[in-house]
């Protein structure tokens, strides 16, 4: 853990003339300089590349420690627990749980002068109106990335992920069962936010019939499409960035938003109240809002900007990508991942449980 601590000299400095480690008045002036800050930021591994972090130690002298966390139970967990961290990475469904339990710093946007540079898309969102406890800072879809050539036809929808005649063999995270839960919901033709215990039940059932063509994977990204560039797994749930590692390794690779509705989610920056530098935190999350960096972690991670100006600054591949920018028609009936209530969550949470011990999914 960083603090940041102020040494304060005695009134009367001794000098021992005739002592042979004297403390000369240059030691004197270090021993009267605060310890250098060094900010604690909790995100996604190598969700940001470290060369924005080296440019705003550059620019400010602050330091960045990078602390990965595997999954966003993790990191609510830290976070509830008084953990001490000064920029968190949080998804948009956990916000309004964290903000209700008193562990978000309210944002001082008085010193927040890049958050004019948020679409408008992204502002007052029914999870935090007025941005007061977050910044959204990039969004996406959740998709299926397949080896064309490792499966009998292109799914078109969720619910293609159930019919024998397509062959697949489907890689679900270890830490994201909301995004597979999410499919399972919208291939059945309710909301992937749905907390009505009946269709969460109906769900599980849709569930076990996948078990023989579950695998899990890891989290991280370049992990996560191992498997499916081997061949252990033709369909991956997953993302953009998925998709973008994929393809450089193997033209055969799809990705697929299912008519049902594509599933999409929030990043957002927050300053938890265990952070010990409100002021410096502010100083970073300011500088990830400039268009540039906001560009810059775009163009690293395949991910699209909530960032308007950022645009200017992003790779035009990227910018042009369906994959990354849906076009509207994929964009119909899309949801964003809502927080649901304690109840809601602890049954999702035990649907995935009890998939895992009654399958052996490995």
């Amino acid at each position: 853990m960083h603090r940041l601590r102020i040494r304060w000299l005695p009134g009367i400095i001794c000098v021992f003339i005739f002592c042979g480690g004297c403390t000369s008045l240059d030691q004197v002036g270090d021993l009267n300089k605060p310890d250098p800050v060094a900010l604690r930021f909790f995100d996604w591994e190598d969700d940001i590349p470290e060369s924005v972090f080296h440019a705003f130690e550059d620019e400010t002298g602050i330091k960045v420690e990078y602390l990965p966390f595997s999954s966003m139970e993790m990191a609510r967990d830290a976070i509830l627990a008084n953990d001490q961290f000064d920029l968190v990475v949080f998804e948009s469904d956990f916000i309004s749980e964290l903000n209700q339990a008193g562990v978000l710093s309210e944002l001082d946007h008085s010193l927040l002068s890049n958050i004019s540079y948020l679409s408008p898309d992204f502002r007052d969102l029914d999870y935090d109106p007025g941005n007061h406890y977050s910044v959204p800072f990039q969004w996406g879809s959740t998709g299926l990335i397949i080896r064309s050539d490792l499966v009998e036809f292109i799914p078109q929808n969720w619910l293609d992920l159930w019919r024998d005649d397509l062959g697949c063999v489907i890689g679900v995270r270890e830490g994201a069962p909301y995004d597979f839960i999410g499919i399972v919901l919208k291939s059945l033709g309710y909301s992937a936010n749905s907390e009505d215990r009946d269709e969460l039940l109906v769900a599980f059932e849709r569930i076990m019939m996948l078990e023989d063509r579950i695998r899990l994977v890891d989290y991280s990204s370049e992990r996560a499409v191992e498997p499916l560039l081997s061949g252990e797994i033709n369909t991956l749930i997953g993302w953009s960035e998925d998709y973008w590692l994929a393809k450089e390794n193997s033209e055969d690779i799809e990705f697929v938003i299912g008519i049902e509705g594509a599933l999409l989610r929030v990043d957002n920056y927050v300053i938890p109240s265990s952070c010990e530098h409100r002021q410096e935190a502010h100083m970073l999350l300011n500088f990830l809002m400039r268009p540039d960096i906001a560009a810059e972690i775009s163009n690293w991670n395949y991910y699209a900007s909530a960032n308007l100006a950022a645009e200017e600054f992003i790779e035009e591949k990227i910018l042009q990508s369906h994959i990354v920018y849906p076009s509207p028609e994929d964009m119909r009936d899309a949801e964003v991942f809502l927080p649901r209530s304690d109840d809601s969550d602890q049954l999702v949470l035990l649907i995935w449980e009890e998939f895992l011990a009654e399958t052996g999914v490995k």
